[in-house]
């Protein structure tokens, strides 16, 4: 089996797919910033090297010897430059075939994140690699992530989606998938995928989900978005941050996520988790 570079390792979905691809026994290499810092990676038998999207010359080294790469673009106001930079160095390392990690609706015309995505998109198709694309809805574990505090301390959460549906996904189900196509590039060669949950919710359906699970009453509190950005510039976000977010409601709010697809099960062969069975192995963060 090839070697795999996996970027972005240390977070939600990069560490899913680093999950996966190591319970797979594949041959991993993990790309980090500071590999002092990523002794645990080490310690499940992923060989850790650097990469530094700032020290751009660590690229190319990071890449050379692995034939296809998970590609996942650092939290930015523009990650476009940062894809540039990995294609580049791809192409000059011998990387085959790169698996980017994109989002559903990705659109260079599109708003929040999306456009930054789409042009990304665009870049790798032009780039002569052989490619995958991995377009994910809205990820169940950042509900948790992001407002697991409040919910423990407010039994509620907020927001700004109004009564939109959005069809989440799992972390692990995006980090299976992405295995899948990074162990076997060729069977997925030009496929975009779109990976959402098997159902679409509400964030007030969330919140009854929730308060089965915990036993006491959550609630899902809808905000103006400029009382939603308020709370966001109190936290001390940046404003473009605090835009792409806004954007983010707002493709929630109209329902823009609410559509389900079927390329989990597609790649996996088993139907994607629901909210319900996800939450549930949660409880313990909740309490």
């Amino acid at each position: 089996m090839s070697k795999i570079l996996v970027t972005g390792a240390t977070g939600t979905i990069g560490g899913a797919v680093l999950e996966a691809l190591l319970v797979a026994g594949a041959e991993v290499r993990v790309g980090v910033r500071n590999t002092d810092k990523a002794v645990a990676l080490r310690d499940r038998g992923a060989e850790t090297v650097t990469f530094d999207y700032d020290r751009p010359e660590t690229l190319e080294e990071a890449m050379r010897g692995a034939s296809t790469l998970f590609l996942l673009t650092p939290l930015a106001e523009d990650p476009v430059p940062y894809a540039r930079l990995a294609l580049q160095a791809a192409k000059q390392a011998g990387i085959q075939h790169v698996v980017r990690l994109s989002v559903v609706g990705a659109d260079a015309n599109g708003i929040g994140p999306g456009r930054h995505h789409g042009v990304c998109d665009e870049l790798i198709k032009e780039s002569g690699l052989g490619w995958t694309l991995l377009a994910p809805t809205f990820f169940q574990d950042n509900v948790l992530n992001y407002t697991g505090g409040s919910i423990q301390r407010d039994n509620a959460f907020y927001g700004a989606a109004g009564d939109g549906k959005i069809s989440y996904v799992s972390a692990r189900d995006i980090g299976e998938v992405g295995a899948k196509v990074l162990m076997a590039p060729q069977d997925h060669a030009g496929q975009t995928y779109v990976l959402t949950g098997p159902e679409a919710l509400s964030e007030n359906e969330v919140a009854q989900i929730l308060s089965g699970i915990v036993g006491r009453d959550i609630h899902y509190v809808n905000l103006s978005p400029e009382q939603y950005a308020g709370g966001m510039r109190s936290n001390g976000l940046p404003e473009w941050l605090i835009k792409d977010l806004l954007d983010l409601e707002q493709i929630k709010a109209n329902g823009w996520a609410e559509a389900v697809a079927h390329d989990v099960e597609k790649v996996l062969g088993r139907p994607a988790l629901r909210m319900k069975d996800y939450l549930a192995t949660q409880k313990a963060r909740l309490a």
